[in-house]
């Protein structure tokens, strides 16, 4: 998810949809979308649903009647097994790095075992240095409400870069390292290239920052930019200060992070504390594979509870007095993880951390890692359909992005719809699977109506850079769920499951477009359904009063 604006504006709008809701429950339970069903009760009961029926494959203005349910499809037709063969062309990041909590700077070494696998010969290497976002100049600053608290500015200062043992020339600017390479880099090619740099920490209640004793390192260290075949050249765009476009290659990891010895480390991948000299520090290495990036969060307040999920150790970390919201998400989890692995199959990794912070931007997702805004210390552990609050939403939307995201990548920065509109989807399917659709007080029931809707601009699938507030792309995205959520009406459960499953194994560990999804559609549900997704993404076509009316009569 995004900005401290974002998660004050859609609570707003929660809070306004949720009045208008209890206002008309009513007319909801009287809506053609919820004719032929039956109640949530407490057992946790299924609900039926109306959905679209089309037996020549062919779009057309009705929706499937008295579909399959959503939880007997999936827990009828188990998914296959995935065949993944790995052929490790990714590049490798060995880094060690010193978090001084005095002075608040990480001071690093960082070796890239660089792989060229940009499809292109090069000349020349560009790494993005997104810590600059957060200097006194930086766009943090300059196009944000910032949360600088007193002056104390981010940055990253590189003091050295070297290949084959030989210190080079390079640039430093625009968020982007960059530097003439000795000699051309072929296809598939190896390098290994050393940077040295000292991080200065911000103090703010960002992403990346410290706040009191508490250390968020997120997008902290450079990392090799995406290249582009088809303009030869780099992606420099410097990170954009609304939604995620943070876009980049898969790679492996291995990470030393030197820390005062009360220090508890939560990271990507899986961390194991080493010897250390007596000397009140502590070393925790970190390793995984085949992952975007690598971030950490570091605090002496952090309490940590472990449960086995599926096979996946997760651990939860929290701070003191907030024991009840924690077990509420570690209740929330089992049922997250127990649907997406029925659902759309094995998550790959053998370690998922949780980690609450004290940072006001809403919660965010990253490689085996979701990071919580701050808990409150008064909510019920227990899960109720007829109670589902904010946090249970963001738990689940996070734990869906480790399906869409971290797993399956996309160009978050040119198709916003890709990152977010799959993970909003997929995250009211969850409800439903769990709650029952017909639910007033569940997320469809909210995004789906007209108010809502109006909001949105068009096309839906757009790169970050066409949204110029943090309203308009929370509205346009969740609009493409409903694009979503009117092809599954259309389709049926069977298929569009069957779409998603695909999804997932021709595309893991590497980055999905809209076209690939569009694609796949066309193949499981027809052309004329591949024509409907395509019009309505990336088209002035998608008409969302013809959705609303079909379902709110």
């Amino acid at each position: 998810m995004g900005s401290f604006k974002k998660i004050i504006s859609f609570l707003l709008i929660l809070v306004l949809l949720i009045s208008f809701c209890s206002c008309s429950n009513e007319n909801y339970a009287n809506s053609p979308i919820n004719a032929n069903v039956s109640s949530t009760n407490n057992s946790g009961d299924k609900s039926n649903e109306v959905l679209a029926s089309n037996e020549t494959g062919e779009k057309n203005d009705k929706y499937i009647e008295n579909d399959i349910l959503l939880s007997d499809y999936i827990e009828n037709n188990p998914v296959n097994e995935i065949q993944y063969v790995d052929t490790n062309n990714r590049s490798m990041y060995n880094i060690v790095c010193f978090l001084d909590t005095e002075k608040k700077v990480l001071s690093c070494r960082q070796t890239i075992n660089y792989v060229n696998n940009t499809g292109a010969d090069l000349n020349d290497l560009a790494l993005h240095l997104y810590p600059d976002y957060y200097s006194d100049d930086g766009v943090y600053v300059t196009q944000v409400e910032s949360s600088i608290i007193n002056n104390y500015y981010g940055n990253i200062a590189i003091s050295l870069v070297d290949i084959n043992s030989k210190s080079i020339s390079f640039t430093q600017d625009n968020e982007i390292l960059k530097f003439e390479l000795p000699d051309i880099l072929k296809k598939n090619e190896k390098l290994d290239i050393i940077i040295e740099f000292d991080l200065t920490i911000p103090s703010s209640v960002e992403r990346m920052s410290y706040y009191e004793n508490t250390y968020s390192l997120v997008y902290w260290y450079p990392i090799v930019c995406y290249y582009n075949v088809e303009t030869n050249g780099w992606d420099e765009r410097p990170y954009y200060y609304i939604g995620e476009s943070n876009y980049g290659y898969y790679n492996d990891y291995n990470v030393n992070i030197t820390v005062p010895k009360d220090y508890v480390v939560v990271a990507t991948g899986v961390e194991v504390e080493t010897e250390n000299a007596d000397n009140g520090l502590k070393t925790i290495n970190a390793k995984e594979s085949n992952v975007k990036d690598f971030i950490f969060f570091a605090s002496p307040d952090y309490e940590c509870k472990t449960v086995d999920m599926q096979g996946i150790t997760v651990n939860t970390y929290y701070f003191a007095g907030h024991e009840a919201t924690n077990q509420r998400m570690i209740n929330y989890l089992k049922e997250g993880i127990d649907f997406m692995t029925k659902a759309v199959g094995k998550y790959p990794f053998n370690e998922l951390d949780i980690v609450e912070s004290p940072m006001d931007t809403i919660s965010m997702e990253y490689p085996t890692v979701i990071n919580m805004a701050a808990y409150n210390d008064d909510t019920n552990t227990n899960i109720n359909a007829r109670k589902v609050n904010w946090l249970d939403d963001t738990i689940i939307h996070e734990l869906i992005h480790q399906w869409w995201f971290n797993v399956v990548g996309n160009n978050s920065y040119d198709e916003a719809f890709m990152d977010e509109s799959l993970a909003v989807c997929w995250t009211n399917l969850f409800f439903e699977f769990l709650f029952g659709s017909e639910n007033p007080e569940t997320v469809y029931s909210l995004i789906t109506r007209k108010n809502y809707m109006d909001m949105a601009l068009y096309p839906i699938n757009k790169s970050v850079e066409s949204f110029q507030d943090s309203d308009s792309y929370s509205h346009t995205l969740c609009l493409g769920y409903v694009v979503l959520e009117d092809l599954r009406k259309q389709v049926g459960n069977e298929k569009f499951v069957e779409v998603f499953r695909k999804l997932y194994e021709d595309f893991r560990f590497t980055n999905a477009t809209s076209q690939d999804l569009i694609d796949i559609v066309g193949e499981i549900c027809g052309d004329s359904y591949k024509e409907f997704l395509d019009n309505s993404i990336n088209k002035q076509e998608y008409d969302v009063y013809r959705f609303y009316e079909a379902t709110h009569k």
